[in-house]
């Protein structure tokens, strides 16, 4: 089992990539920036103890590219607005005693996204970020039952998402 503090590390390796290629691209364009972000999530859970034998996986894949366009307000304030589009793919599967379930998605979409940035110094920068986002998933469902066969369910979703700033990042410029 991997330990419990690996997807919050995953999800930070992202962030540091982000705030890195992003901070790097507006120093040699001035008014304009473009940023990527990859993240990968990967779980494995054994339940031998209840006796259901219950072996899960998850794997995560993640990916952002964006343009962005900086609007200076101050010398060290900026706001940004910009334009994101992503992609991902997870697949899930869980097995007990002869019972199988696997899911697997693929999501995309994009929209536009909101940033604040205030530089402290010339190598310390903190930023948030709203975004509302349009995304499509195509998903199947995969069940395997000893007595009824296998099952197969596809779908399709389409959802608007929109997040509020929540988080603060941090960069240092090298």
């Amino acid at each position: 089992m991997l330990p419990t503090y690996f997807q919050t590390y995953s999800v930070f390796l992202m962030i540091i990539c982000l705030l890195l290629t992003h901070l790097y691209i507006d120093m040699v364009l001035q008014k304009f920036g473009i940023h990527f972000g990859l993240g990968a999530d990967l779980t494995r859970e054994e339940d031998v103890l209840g006796g259901s034998n219950l072996v899960a996986k998850s794997v995560l894949y993640d990916a952002r590219f964006g343009i962005d366009k900086i609007i200076p307000i101050t010398k060290r304030l900026n706001f940004i607005v910009g334009l994101d589009a992503i992609a991902g793919n997870a697949k899930n599967s869980s097995s007990s005693t002869g019972f199988d379930l696997t899911t697997s998605s693929f999501k995309l979409g994009g929209g536009p996204t909101i940033r604040i940035q205030y530089h402290l110094n010339d190598r310390v920068v903190f930023m948030t970020e709203g975004l509302f986002y349009f995304i499509r998933t195509k998903g199947e469902r995969e069940e395997v039952d000893p007595r009824t066969g296998i099952a197969l369910y596809t779908n399709t979703t389409h959802r608007f998402t929109i997040a509020e700033p929540r988080a603060l990042f941090i960069g240092f410029k090298f």
